[in-house]
């Protein structure tokens, strides 16, 4: 089939060039003419029978125009689609606008209605209430009273740790705690509170120097205060502060 309609093509292309041949001052036109009733005429369009005879360039030609003629009809059928669509957007809207003009033809006719009920009814007698007195919260109750030992220690160390058990507690790692500077009137001296009502501790500065009651005899070897309160310890003696 394919080589009747490229005979039949090349057949209408040899009458064109012939009839262009006869007629040279009207070459060109009588190709145009030729050109644009194949176009019109689309696939359906009945060619002369030899394909032989046609040329590379006619036959490019020829299929650049049959390509373009299907681009035409793709387009045209596109464009139909699209108007299909547009027609029926078109009657949507058109339906919309009816709905909504039917729907405020009725409202002024509701309004008036509402609006004289709501005038024959008499408006309710205003009250007036006393201001809410705000409720004050209750205090928060105070913090229990914690049993304090505070130690006053004077010392020429520049560092000094508090290495001590508390209450029967358990003892402190090893150097202790470290001691804060303190003590007006007193040079040198470090001060440290410990929560607890009976404190048993040894003094060190960190290192190999450890103060203790009775460093050289079988004495007690660690210091003891037995009620909570503040105290000073200096050259081995426990004094009551205050």
């Amino acid at each position: 089939m394919l080589h009747q309609s490229l005979g039949a093509r090349s057949g209408w292309a040899h009458s064109c060039v012939a009839g262009s041949k006869a007629h040279a001052n009207r070459r060109s036109s009588g190709w145009q003419v030729c050109a644009a009733k194949e176009v019109r005429r689309g696939s359906a369009a009945v060619a002369p029978p030899d394909a032989a005879k046609l040329t590379p360039e006619m036959l490019a030609m020829f299929s650049e125009a049959q390509r373009n003629i299907m681009e035409l009809n793709k387009s045209r059928l596109a464009a139909l689609s699209e108007l299909r669509i547009a027609r029926q957007r078109i009657q949507k809207l058109e339906a919309h606008i009816a709905a909504a003009e039917a729907q405020a033809a009725l409202a002024p006719a509701q309004v008036p209605a509402q609006t004289a009920a709501q005038t024959a009814a008499p408006a309710p007698p205003l009250q007036l209430q006393a201001p809410a007195r705000a409720v004050q919260p209750p205090a928060p109750p105070a913090p229990p009273a914690v049993d304090t030992v505070t130690l006053e220690y004077q010392t020429g160390w520049g560092r000094t740790f508090l290495h001590y058990k508390a209450d029967g507690g358990g003892w402190t790692a090893v150097p202790g705690v470290l001691m804060e500077a303190g003590g007006a009137g007193m040079p040198g001296c470090q001060v440290l509170s410990v929560a607890g009502r009976r404190l048993e501790f040894v003094v060190n500065n960190g290192g190999h120097d450890w103060d203790t009651p009775d460093p050289y005899g079988s004495g007690r070897k660690n210091y003891v205060i037995d009620a909570p309160g503040r105290y000073r310890l200096k050259s081995g003696r426990i004094a009551r502060l205050g």
